[in-house]
């Protein structure tokens, strides 16, 4: 895939369909068993089973959230043309973004799981889950920054509230321009210090949001019957549609934040 070039639905589900076609685990199995059959002069029987095991392994492939988001990892990184992101270790986050983003896998691999239950065509809608689980972990990653800068800052005693009170400690030796200057140092930190906390925040909202749709999309699947088979498809893609608009809004707005802490306000850790 040429670097920078748009990943598609359709691109991330083909891209599914063929790893779950040419993993070497179910092409193994395809061949030790076709091996088997001619060695034992069983070919008429070996054939039709190797083949119906490599299908049933492919599909179980298929339908792999762990299998999927790895996937969508190495497509999102080579249309960007950069190398795959290795999946996020919940274990190294914040407990806050874990919580969400564990939450967002859960429910992405309960959909998927649906889907194959149900026996519904909705591959369309499982690669969208997908990709939208990969691009909540790339806003969970720079969330991180924020989460372990507010860390710090609160370790080193220079949380907002701390540095709120050492300025009323100095205010009334204010008349000193050094101290004047130093008041409104810690001034502009406290400031800038607030408004990452409120992005983390607003972060978090986000986060709830998304899981709160990937839910409904979940109970909409498992309460769809046969006859609004048709319905339930455009409503769940409509749905998904939706999500993925999200998660962009989201992964913007974050990288909006390092922008800002990046030229007009810097929040140093001394």
């Amino acid at each position: 895939m040429p670097a920078n070039e748009l990943v598609t639905r359709s691109t991330l589900q083909r891209r599914i369909a063929v790893n779950a076609l040419t993993k070497p685990l179910n092409l193994g199995v395809l061949a030790v068993l076709v091996v088997v059959g001619i060695v034992l002069d069983l070919t008429l029987v070996a054939i039709p089973i190797a083949v119906v095991a490599y299908l049933v392994l492919s599909a179980i492939t298929f339908f792999d959230s762990a299998e999927a988001e790895r996937v969508g990892r190495e497509t999102y990184a080579k249309a960007r043309g950069g190398e795959p992101v290795k999946r996020l270790d919940t274990r190294e986050l914040d407990p806050r973004i874990a919580a969400l983003l564990t939450q967002a896998r859960e429910s992405a691999a309960a959909i998927r799981s649906a889907i194959a239950s149900a026996e519904h065509p909705f591959e369309d809608v499982s690669a969208d889950v997908d990709g939208l689980v990969t691009a909540m972990e790339t806003s969970a990653r720079r969330a991180q920054l924020i989460a372990t800068t507010l860390g710090q800052l609160a370790a080193s005693g220079q949380d907002p509230r701390t540095l709120q009170r050492r300025i009323e400690d100095l205010r009334p030796r204010a008349s000193d321009p050094d101290v004047k200057a130093l008041i409104a140092d810690l001034t502009a930190q406290r400031e800038a210090t607030e408004r990452l906390s409120g992005k983390l925040d607003r972060f978090e909202v986000g986060m709830q949001r998304i899981n709160a749709s990937l839910g409904l999309m979940q109970a909409r699947l498992g309460e769809m019957s046969a006859s609004e088979e048709e319905a339930a498809q455009r409503e769940l893609a409509r749905q998904s549609r939706e999500l993925r608009e999200r998660t962009d809004l989201l992964a913007e707005s974050m990288a909006e934040v390092f922008a800002d802490t990046g030229e007009g306000e810097r929040v140093v850790v001394r």
